[in-house]
């Protein structure tokens, strides 16, 4: 899958990486659309920054659907929005 690191001094890294596996609990989303907010233009502008591990991805307004499912989930399954 794609992802888009947050690199650092206004830099962004879009790269190829893995599908980790699910830990219990866990779902994965299959994102449809995603959005910029207020966190995310200040860790831009450097004014979060020290508040992050390098490189990351950053971000949190995201919607989809369910693309699979880890042990013991048992109200969501794979398809639900």
């Amino acid at each position: 899958m794609k992802a888009l690191n947050y690199t650092g001094n206004k830099t962004f890294d879009l790269q190829d990486v893995d599908l980790q596996p699910l830990l219990p609990g866990e779902v994965r989303l299959k994102v449809a659309y995603c959005g910029v907010c207020g966190t995310d233009v200040h860790i831009y502008h450097g004014a979060m920054a020290q508040r992050l591990t390098l490189p990351q991805v950053i971000g949190h307004e995201v919607s989809g659907e369910i693309d699979a499912v880890g042990v013991g989930v048992t109200d969501w399954q794979p398809g639900d929005r």
